[in-house]
């Protein structure tokens, strides 16, 4: 029977994936910052890691601010053999619409059980910053 835990769940500007299987996790941050709202965000990306999964499992990752409806859901399928083996998901998005301003929570679920979550923070740029985006 699989346990799973999540390893790591990482925002960044860029994930990658080599010939050799290597991930590349290139400008990690937890916050977006955007002069207003709605905001669409850059193009950015989430790594995330899991181990314990031994069987064919139904897996989802979801994307949800305040409103019910998410941003992002993904669904799909983790086949595992060993328990220590690490599960890399690295994912890129494009166009996603921020409307406002908060925390938003993307959440790892397996056979509909919530196994991890992480908080990305949107939030209004004011001008001393000097970058906007991540």
């Amino acid at each position: 029977m699989s346990n799973p835990v999540v390893q790591a769940i990482l925002f960044a500007d860029r994930i990658i994936e080599e010939k050799n299987g290597k991930k590349g996790i290139i400008g990690t941050f937890d916050t977006i910052y955007s002069p207003s709202f709605p905001a669409l965000a850059f193009p950015w990306g989430v790594y995330v890691a899991i181990t314990g999964v031994t069987s064919k499992v139904q897996f989802s990752l979801s994307l949800k601010g305040k409103s019910p409806n998410p941003l992002i859901h993904l669904k799909g399928e983790l086949n595992g053999t060993n328990a220590e083996a690490l599960i890399e998901l690295p994912l890129n998005f494009e166009n996603i619409q921020f409307p406002e301003p908060g925390n938003y929570n993307f959440d790892i679920e397996i056979e509909g059980k919530l196994i991890g979550s992480r908080v990305m923070k949107l939030a209004i740029a004011n001008i001393q910053n000097s970058q906007i985006g991540g």
